[in-house]
């Protein structure tokens, strides 16, 4: 043994092969006073999985015991100044080595009354010398793997307590936020009835009242614009550090890759549920717009099912589609249309335990509209809940809640947005435990109907292709404040071939667009020293300038703003690779790069 384990001088350790990488090794601890015997345990128990320490004596036992844990202890009967029988005894009376498993060996007490008496000392058996190399090794691996699996058991209920104390900590700050936005509430109440009171008084007292309701909702407004912001900043270099590592994954072992998709799912779900509160806020304003376009649900329902079949693998749950429908056409929104298909697929797969099945299924009616079924084996919905789930914040209960997370803004947001395609979204279930099947019932469509242009939007043109192939030529000025932000940015658009220049502020971007020429500007909007607006209206000045936006803010308004200004397209924070690359390509158009 190394001198800095400070172990007696008697003890020493086994010679062997070192464990597995990763693996320590199991320590078993040896007791006679004949080095022979010793020598025989070794040879016997040599294994690179097992760590032998000797001890020749009652009281260099005692010391190891103290210094170290053991899986088991082997431990021979006859030995001067104490027995093994007496060691046994002040092992089980001590309340660190009490748990200990002990072997004795004996080549002398050899009565049934011995073994009696080792039993009744706390042993877990006893073996007669000479031993039996097959039965020692047999009985030793059968501790050794108990310990190692107790191991494994408490690393496993110490991960669990840290998840279980940082969920009760997420729980205690959402019920303080709770109580606040309670108050908040109750406040806002109490401002309204007064208002109501003095709205029964005069003409002038209802105008007033009517202006303070315009202004708190132009503030709830502001509100979420701000809220949105100040959440989606720090993602945005979360999300393009994961873009840039998920590039190069092939360099980081396999812990870190499943560590990655964890970071990436996480990111992508505080993202959602960032949007479900704007969209759920769209809808009850009324100013939620729609882009109709003839598509093919089939191939819809097969990309959306593409997004979850990641999550489905985790789970070992069942993933299949029977397309029965002849005409698959509808005139939907795509983006639209894919998060109402993402949602009851996500809800399907999150609601159902492992080895269950989640399948989809379409088919027209008779009555010239198509049908999408998700049906799945889980969790199931009680009859009297079936329509509270597509209540805002609704989940059917508060078990559910608890069990399974999640705000309940998804199935307000899908049926809201199946109605607004002149469809229906249904939820059926025979009860608790027995699944559940979600249907969403469109208009069907012609096929005659798809335009040209439709259907010659699956392959690029050879200009695009070219101006894909000219990236190293393109140049883009990058205006970005928050340093991550920008400096994570610009490596990504560096690996993907453009030349890139950043600047942090609207006057160090002017300094640059005098004395360089760029192909394309990528903008914050919220900058030091003005905005991005403002920006791309004095480039515009200079000479034409091809602008994307870049910002936290992504309400109408902000969108609005940003085409007024000179903005050719807004990308909301936090983006990824893909869709930023695709933007670029979308706003360069058959021109590419100079």
């Amino acid at each position: 043994m190394d001198s800095d384990m400070q172990h007696p001088q008697n003890l020493t350790l086994a010679p062997g092969q070192p464990p597995a990488i990763g693996e320590a090794p199991i320590n078993i601890l040896i007791v006679d006073d004949e080095p022979k015997n010793l020598a025989v345990l070794e040879t016997l128990l040599d294994d690179p999985t097992y760590r032998l320490v000797r001890a020749s004596s009652a009281d260099d036992a005692l010391l190891a015991l103290v210094a170290e844990e053991f899986a088991l202890l082997i431990l021979d009967i006859r030995m001067p100044g104490m027995t093994g029988f007496e060691l046994a005894q002040m092992i089980k009376d001590r309340k660190k080595t009490a748990r200990v498993p002990i072997i004795f060996l004996s080549a002398y007490y050899n009565e049934d009354q011995h073994a009696i008496e080792g039993y009744g000392m706390g042993a877990v058996d006893y073996l007669h010398k000479p031993v039996t190399p097959i039965i020692l090794r047999s009985k030793v691996a059968v501790f050794a793997e108990l310990h190692r699996k107790n191991r494994e058991s408490e690393r496993a209920n110490r991960a669990l307590f840290a998840e279980v104390t940082e969920r009760r900590r997420a729980e205690e700050n959402l019920r303080e936020l709770n109580e606040t936005l309670e108050q908040r509430v109750t406040q806002r109440t109490e401002a309204l009835e007064k208002a109501n009171a003095a709205l029964n008084e005069s003409g002038e007292a209802l105008a007033r009242a009517k202006e303070l309701a315009e202004s708190a909702s132009a503030a709830k407004d502001r509100f979420l614009a701000v809220l949105s912001h100040e959440l989606r900043t720090p993602l945005a270099p979360v999300r393009m550090a994961i873009s840039v590592w998920e590039r190069r994954k092939e360099l980081f072992p396999a812990e870190f890759q499943h560590d990655l998709a964890m970071i990436r799912r996480n990111v992508d779900l505080e993202c959602r549920l960032i949007d479900d509160l704007l969209d759920l806020n769209r809808i009850i304003r009324g100013k939620l717009d729609l882009q109709f376009k003839h598509i093919d649900l089939h191939e819809e329902i097969r990309h959306a099912m593409q997004s979850i079949e990641g999550e489905a693998a985790a789970k070992k749950v069942s993933l299949s589609f029977n397309a029965d429908a002849t005409n698959p056409d509808v005139v939907a929104d795509p983006a639209r249309l894919q998060q109402v298909l993402w949602n009851l697929l996500k809800n399907a797969v999150k609601f159902t335990p492992a080895d269950g099945s989640v399948a989809v299924r379409t088919y027209n009616t008779p009555d010239g509209r198509i049908s999408i079924e998700v049906r799945d084996t889980g969790a199931g919905i009680e009859p009297e809940v079936i329509e509270q789930i597509f209540n805002a914040f609704e989940q059917g209960g508060s078990d559910v809640r608890r069990q399974f997370g999640g705000m309940g803004l998804g199935l307000t947001i899908s049926r809201a947005l199946a109605t607004m395609h002149g469809g229906s979204l249904t939820a059926q279930s025979e009860g608790k435990g027995r699944g559940a099947t979600f249907t969403l019932n469109l208009a069907a469509a012609f096929p005659s109907e798809r335009s040209i242009s439709d259907k010659g939007t699956t392959s690029p043109t050879a200009s695009e292709s070219s101006a894909k192939n000219g990236k190293e030529s393109c140049r883009i000025l990058l205006v970005e404040d928050h340093d991550d932000t920008a400096r994570l940015l610009n490596r990504l658009l560096k690996s993907l071939g453009y030349i890139v220049q950043t600047a942090g502020s609207v006057s160090e971007a002017i300094s640059a667009n005098e004395s360089h020429v760029f192909d394309l500007v990528i903008s914050d909007l919220g900058l030091p020293d003005g905005s991005g607006y403002d920006l791309i209206r004095r480039m515009g000045v200079r000479r034409p300038t091809k602008a994307i936006a870049l910002s936290g803010y992504g309400m109408e308004e902000d969108v609005q703003l940003g085409r007024d200004a000179g903005f050719a397209m807004h990308l909301t924070k936090p983006i990824n690779i893909e869709q930023l690359e695709h933007t670029i390509q979308s706003v360069m158009g058959t021109t590419g790069c100079k």
